[in-house]
């Protein structure tokens, strides 16, 4: 940069334009790579869960074989211990289920009456398999779009109900999903193999009526859609596993009314760690949030190294033409000229790096499909986004050497000949 050299130089300083070319390329398709991605783990962010309880304090209780052998007994066990929780000071509401949202349930067939049945039991339709209690939904702040919730009634002795999922009522019941029957065909699941294995189609033992239908909660991971659902009763269709959902004043209340609980009613059953949902929600998308953060990180780095590469090439460039600036100053040339021509060549080399990048993200669309969420690889907001970003970056990198070219002193200048 101080000497100015020419003749000799000027193969090199074409090696590295292509080479500070070719970094724009690779940043370019970087950042644009970050953009998208940055983009789906967002949209995975806010994608609605379908719950609001984000204080709602969450908890497993396991009944164990030897001790409770019998699913009457599992079911009526854990309705007492909500119950009882509800039942404590301070306690808003209590439920409990077999999974929690964000997590995807037993997937089962099943028939509805009345429609064309499959003649093949492998062609019958699937549907995620959940099992809640009465409060369960009111607990997480899911809201019934059509029909009612679980009550206390609804145990083993009462006729056997199901609430579907809107997906589920969207894609199978498009008429008056209240009120419809369903028949259950799952016999390996749980207490199904004791309640559900009936397969002759006279026998209504498998038979549910549709009572509900629930806004959809989220049955899968962010970056799936939600599944169609179909809701049992805990005392109906009991596992021994139950996840205790329990709305208090604050979280200490809501811990001393479980354990409450269970001393009473179950006293050598353990209570599994406390979370809220909060915090569960929050180690589900730690791994999309650091992502993000390193995607910015990198994406940043990228630019910041484009805009060295190109401050480092104008500069050498201004350097070598030292001479040829200051005769152009001497033939009568402006500053604003010779600011021009700088920043002119700059322009084309980061222009047509940015041209390379955007046909090496075009390249690597079906790559780019397989991890994008609700973002189209071609996505045009954010090619434009990343190139003037990365213009921007490289033209602010190109002002110092360019105002340096425009104060050439012509005598100087030609001195370094």
């Amino acid at each position: 940069l101080r000497t100015g050299e020419r003749g000799s130089t000027s193969g090199a300083l074409r090696i590295y334009s292509v080479l500070v070319g070719a970094e724009v390329s690779v940043a370019c398709a970087l950042l644009v790579g970050s953009a998208l991605l940055i983009r789906t783990v967002g949209g995975m962010m806010d994608t609605p869960t379908g719950v609001d309880g984000d204080d709602v304090v969450t908890t497993t209780v396991q009944l164990s074989r030897n001790a409770y052998p019998d699913w009457n007994v599992v079911a009526e066990t854990h309705a007492r211990i909500i119950e009882q929780i509800r039942a404590q000071p301070g306690i808003i509401e209590a439920g409990g289920g077999n999974f929690l949202p964000l997590e995807v349930g037993w997937r089962g067939p099943f028939f509805i009456h009345g429609q064309p049945r499959p003649d093949r039991p492998e062609d019958l339709p699937q549907a995620q398999h959940h099992s809640v209690s009465d409060g369960y939904f009111e607990t997480l702040g899911a809201r019934m779009a059509e029909g009612r919730g679980f009550s206390p009634f609804d145990d083993a002795s009462g006729a056997r109900v199901v609430i579907v999922n809107e997906s589920f009522a969207r894609r199978f019941l498009t008429d008056a999903p209240v009120g419809q029957f369903l028949r259950i065909y799952s016999t390996g699941i749980g207490p199904l193999g004791r309640s559900l294995m009936a397969n002759d189609s006279s026998d209504f033992s498998n038979t549910f009526e549709v009572v509900g239908v629930v806004r959809d909660v989220r049955n899968a991971p962010l970056n799936q859609s939600v599944e169609p659902a179909i809701y049992f009763s805990t005392n109906q269709f009991p596992f021994r596993q139950l996840f205790l959902t329990v709305s208090a004043s604050d979280r200490a209340t809501a811990v001393a009314g479980i354990q409450s609980a269970l001393a009473t009613v179950a006293p050598d059953v353990p209570m599994a760690a406390v979370q809220t949902w909060g915090d569960r929600f929050a180690e589900r998308t730690a791994e999309p949030r650091l992502l993000m953060v390193v995607l910015v990180f990198f994406g940043a780095l990228a630019g910041l190294l484009a805009a060295i590469g190109v401050y480092g090439l104008v500069s050498w460039s201004v350097a070598l033409r030292t001479r040829e600036l200051a005769i152009r100053m001497t033939l009568g040339a402006r500053p604003w000229g010779i600011g021009r021509l700088v920043v002119g060549r700059s322009v084309a080399l980061v222009v047509g790096g940015l041209g390379v990048g955007l046909a090496l993200v075009r390249l690597s669309e079906d790559v780019l499909s397989r991890v994008l969420y609700q973002v189209n690889p071609g996505d045009t907001a954010s090619a434009l986004a990343a190139g003037g970003l990365l213009l921007t970056t490289a033209l602010i990198a190109s002002v110092p050497p360019t105002l340096r070219a425009m104060r050439v002193d012509p005598v100087e200048g030609l001195r370094v000949e």
